[in-house]
């Protein structure tokens, strides 16, 4: 039996590059849109691209808190073709439907006292860094937040000024940002993880990224020590 999707009338606020493959879209929240968290995953259909991509629909997760008024998705050009590739080139105006939020990849609204792991892979670290923003929401008095953000680049990272202050602003936070210019290398990720982590079993840990590569990069930081249990991915194509 076929689930249809309602979609809600949606359309672009701003668009900010991040890097030379990497943009952040600041959606309209929707007339009677539900309420929605950091990690919630939003489906878009794109009524006005090309006609090998019109009426695609395509699974992102937001990065925004409910009260920043906005839908914030980060958007990775995997290709010159696709409904990503598509979605780089919108500007403030241009129409699309959104769905409703859904998912599991997000917190609740308690979170217990364990150190907060946050792995953000190119566009997943605007996810991550939107669920580190709602732990510090809900949580007081503050434990360890370790936020490892990485890309397959050679100058700079997706929200580097913004993390810049976060690290001013968010007390217990400590940000490491990872480049790999030659690409995502998971065996040296997770070493360079486990350099900063004394007891990876009592980590809560949220990994955001492109699929194969967190796949990978989950298997090795389970193999080193981090707990199943305690574990949570967001993978995207």
């Amino acid at each position: 039996m076929l689930t249809r999707i309602y979609f809600y009338p949606g359309s672009v606020l701003e668009a900010r590059p991040q890097t030379e493959t990497v943009k952040t879209l600041y959606l309209a929240v929707p007339e009677g849109y539900p309420a929605y968290r950091p990690g919630h995953v939003v489906k878009l259909s794109l009524p006005s691209t090309p006609a090998e991509t019109r009426g695609a629909i395509r699974p992102y997760c937001n990065c925004a808190l409910l009260e920043d008024g906005v839908l914030e998705i980060c958007v990775n050009r995997a290709s010159r073709n696709g409904v990503s590739a598509q979605l780089q080139q919108y500007g403030p105006g241009q129409p699309l439907g959104i769905s409703e939020p859904s998912g599991r990849f997000c917190l609740g609204n308690s979170v217990n006292n364990r150190v907060l792991q946050l792995i953000g892979l190119g566009s997943g670290i605007g996810v991550a860094r939107g669920i580190m923003r709602h732990y510090y929401q809900l949580h007081e008095p503050f434990t360890l937040v370790q936020f490892y953000a990485i890309h397959a680049n050679d100058r700079r990272l997706p929200y580097e000024p913004e993390l810049e202050e976060d690290t001013d602003r968010y007390p217990g936070l400590e940000v490491y940002p990872i480049l790999q210019p030659a690409g995502y290398d998971p065996d040296d990720i997770g070493e360079r993880i486990m350099s900063h982590v004394t007891h990876p079993g009592q980590a809560q840990t949220f990994l955001a990224g492109p699929g194969p590569v967190a796949q990978s990069l989950e298997h090795r930081l389970l193999e080193m020590g981090f707990a199943t249990e305690h574990f949570h991915m967001q993978k995207y194509q």
